[in-house]
């Protein structure tokens, strides 16, 4: 199911062309150079939509991904927090909610841009397995 995800824009664009090469010979529309460049920018513009649906999309997904992470972080974080012993040091509890606190604040700068980055960073995680 990967694979083709991976290649969905190149699969795209191809469709686009061939459009693009077929449609006027379809409908016999001859071979007028202006009803030719009208159907390519038809094309163009139906290639555009659907990467702005899909971007659009993939955004979305992310969002929500990223919000259910941090709530079920943060849940778990909660628990660790309320699992301290209640003698516990001033400077423990401390040093406890300032780790708490930085993964509640990574968790909300995940983004497609983070993601990016995070996979420029360390790009054999990021490759599709």
């Amino acid at each position: 199911m990967r694979r083709p995800l991976a290649i969905f824009d190149l699969i795209i664009a191809g469709i686009g062309f061939v459009i693009a090469l077929t449609l006027p010979l379809l409908i016999e529309i001859g071979t007028n150079t202006q009803e030719l460049a009208i159907v390519a920018l038809a094309v163009v513009l139906l290639q555009g939509v659907s990467f702005w649906a899909i971007q659009r999309n993939t955004r979305h997904t992310i969002e929500l991904v990223r919000r259910m992470l941090q709530d079920r972080v943060r849940n778990q974080l909660q628990i660790i927090v309320s699992a301290l012993p209640p003698g516990t040091n001033k400077d423990d509890l401390a040093a406890v909610l300032s780790a708490v606190q930085a993964i509640s604040d990574s968790l909300q700068l995940l983004s497609p841009d983070s993601l990016r980055a995070w996979v420029t960073r360390y790009p054999s995680e990021g490759a599709p397995r």
